[in-house]
């Protein structure tokens, strides 16, 4: 059996809004049209229609209020379906780790201190300096009065007094000595600079320092005393009291030698013929021996005999060589003493 409907046709809201305008104003207007017939079912029955309702009551001036026409019914669809709303939309799928599809939590701050991988700025609380943040916390205690708490920046720097070196044990013993003596070494008299050095060397009075003896000679070396040249020239060439330097005793014994000091004389004529720190001379040793031998000096007058005997640096010439001979043993030279 087939069943026919009444084609439908909307209304704008334009024309719904100025219908009710229409019905309201003019009470007398025609009625809205009739409703279209029911449709008819499948099965071939009349739907009846329901009862109608009852009429609204009139309004205070008079006029009947018709109520708006109803709406129809939506129209079937050409299958004969009645159209049905829309399906609703499916949830969001849930996310891999379990939890519903909802948006992420918003991300916090990062903390101050926090190192950001991204190039994003962020301002950084920086803390003030300990003397802002003490100048910060003291301000109000002194607006009220209160005494601010003592600043060491504005103490002066503490001067510490230099070490005091301990006077030596020897000088104790030479002021009991002789105290005048070590006055004038201070002082820088040369006499006085030379015997404290003999004191010292042999241990008179004082106790023994060999160390300070060659400083008080080369002291009085330096000031030009011949005799504190020759014994500051012999502690070098033995290392008494200081390291040995044959180098620098030639040099000083050289020096005493010019001024007429006889045993640096014959010192020197021996470094010379042996090369003992200076350059293998022995004509200049010859001199330097015979000049010692003149003064006197029994070693000299010994050596200059060998040295005639042999012919080393000098002519050789037998008779003379016997006559220092015989001066040395007149003065108690003996071979091998």
């Amino acid at each position: 059996r087939l069943v026919f409907s009444r084609p439908f046709v909307p209304l704008d809201r334009d024309q719904h809004a100025m219908s009710d305008s229409e019905s309201g104003s003019d009470s007398e207007s025609d009625a809205p049209p009739p409703k279209p017939p029911p449709l008819a079912s499948d099965d071939g029955s009349d739907d009846e229609p329901p009862p109608s309702k009852p009429p609204p009551p009139a309004s205070d001036d008079g006029s009947d209020d018709e109520p708006s026409p109803a709406k129809p019914p939506p129209p079937t669809s050409d299958d004969g379906s009645d159209d049905e709303p829309p399906p609703a939309k499916p949830p969001p799928p849930a996310s891999d780790d379990g939890s519903d599809g909802e948006p992420p939590p918003a991300k916090p701050a990062p903390a101050p201190d926090t190192v950001l991988d991204s190039d994003e700025e962020v301002e950084l609380e920086v803390e003030p300096p300990p003397q802002q943040a003490a100048a910060a916390v003291l301000a109000p205690a002194a607006a009220m009065g209160v005494l601010a708490p003592f600043v060491f920046k504005d103490l002066p720097k503490p001067t510490l007094p230099k070490p005091v070196e301990p006077i030596p044990l020897w000088r104790w013993y030479v002021a009991r000595a002789d105290k005048q003596l070590l006055l004038d070494a201070d002082a820088g008299e040369e006499d006085a600079q030379y015997k404290l050095g003999q004191m010292l060397e042999a241990g008179v009075s004082v106790p023994l320092d060999l160390a300070e003896a060659a400083d008080w000679y080369r002291k009085a070396a330096e000031e030009g005393h011949k005799d504190a040249q020759y014994s500051f020239a012999l502690a070098l060439h033995l290392a008494k009291g200081v390291p040995r330097d044959e180098d620098l005793a030639v040099r000083w014994f050289r020096t005493a030698a010019q001024q007429g000091h006889v045993l640096a004389q014959h010192l020197l004529a021996l470094c010379l013929m042996h090369g003992w720190g200076a350059k293998w001379d022995e004509k200049d040793a010859n001199k330097w021996c015979r000049k010692a031998a003149e003064a006197g000096c029994a070693d000299a007058q010994f050596n200059l005999g060998t040295y005639l005997a042999s012919g080393r640096g000098c002519e050789k010439d037998e008779d003379e060589a016997k006559k220092w001979f015989e001066k040395a043993a007149a003065q108690g030279f003996a071979l091998g003493t």
